[in-house]
């Protein structure tokens, strides 16, 4: 892998590690510890995908000292995606010292998925719709696993079209629809599968479609009766929201088109 950085002012340091691959010949039942030169590593832990690197830089003190590049404890990555029909590797940029990551699509690589299983996609999937405005929110929780919530987070990047059709039969089976006014205030909602179905909700997903990941580290701090923080080995849950319009239809069913999603792992 091609490793660049430059110095961009005085204390940040932009670093771009080109040609990282999609997954190749693994399987699914392949240890996480065998992905860190994926992507799917890259979203599962940034911090020891980049500290894997080694990437370092000098910095601006007499004489200078070598130093290497960090990550803030809360990170938010930015996908710039392609058709997922064409194979890619990618490019991954980001400034020492900030949380954000930016991953863009570089030279033809390998097929982005199809070696990766999605995960069942359990729980509430709600969704609500904003009269008169013709926005649509979809949250789905996940879990606290962060191989599971990486996972599905890689179908999100690289074949949402599965990821929809997963979270499809995943809102026939248990979804909820809410109806809420310009303000947020509910004006109705119903819940289970014979009134969802009489909704009819169908989920697309746009070309232009961006996926945003926005996480911490694997340890999350709680304040907890004696007012200590205290820290837990795993996070408690990581959740999915996906944006988009909807139309309803003349008979009466409604289609969203998500345009952006949001994977957050606490």
């Amino acid at each position: 892998m091609d490793i660049q950085h430059a110095s961009i002012s005085s204390d940040d340091h932009l670093w771009v590690v080109s040609n990282v691959p999609w997954l190749d010949d693994r399987t699914p039942t392949t240890p996480i510890d065998e992905f860190k030169s994926d992507l799917l590593y890259l979203i599962y832990d940034p911090y020891d995908w980049i500290a894997q690197r080694n990437i370092q830089y000098y910095d601006d003190q007499e004489p200078p000292v070598l130093q290497s590049v960090s990550l803030t404890d809360h990170y938010f990555m930015i996908f710039r995606l392609v058709d997922p029909k064409e194979n890619t590797s990618n490019i991954v940029q980001g400034i020492s010292g900030t949380g954000m990551l930016s991953i863009s699509p570089g030279t033809p690589a390998v097929d982005p998925v199809g070696k990766v299983d999605l995960p069942p996609l359990g729980g509430l999937v709600e969704v609500t719709l904003v009269e008169n405005s013709d926005r649509a929110y979809i949250h789905l929780q996940i879990g606290p696993d962060r191989e599971v919530v990486a996972k599905v987070g890689l179908y999100l990047i690289s074949a949402p079209e599965i990821y929809y059709e997963a979270l499809q039969k995943a809102f026939e089976d248990n979804g909820k629809v809410v109806w809420v006014d310009g303000n947020g205030k509910a004006a109705q909602s119903s819940q289970g599968v014979d009134k969802v179905n009489e909704t009819a909700v169908t989920f697309g997903v746009s070309k232009t479609h961006t996926v945003y990941h926005e996480s911490r580290k694997s340890t999350f701090a709680y304040i907890n009766k004696e007012g200590e923080p205290t820290c837990t080995e795993d996070p408690p849950i990581s959740c999915s929201v996906d944006i988009g319009n909807y139309v309803v239809n003349p008979d009466g069913s409604i289609t969203i088109i998500v345009d952006h999603s949001t994977m957050k792992m606490y």
